[in-house]
C-alpha cells in the first residue's frame, strides 16, 4: 500500500489506493485502507479532490 501511496507522488487517498490494489488482485476495503493510512501518518496531498470531483459531477448532470 505504502509503495503505491509513493507511486502515485502522495496524491492517492484511500479509494484511489483501493482501486489500483483491486486491480493488481488485491482486495482490501476503503475503510481498512485509511486505516492503515492513518496509522503510518499518510495522507493525500490532494485535499481539494473530493470537492473536484463532486463539482465535476454536478456539472455533467448540469449537462444531460
Amino acid at each position: 500500500m505504502k509503495q503505491v501511496f509513493d507511486d502515485g507522488v502522495q496524491r492517492y487517498g484511500a479509494e484511489k489506493i483501493r482501486t489500483v490494489l483491486a486491480s493488481s488482485g488485491i482486495h482490501i476495503s476503503k475503510r481498512c485502507i485509511a486505516a492503515i493510512m492513518r496509522e503510518l501518518g499518510l495522507h493525500s496531498v490532494r485535499v481539494d479532490a473530493e470537492k473536484l470531483h463532486k463539482r465535476k459531477q454536478q456539472l455533467k448532470k448540469k449537462t444531460c
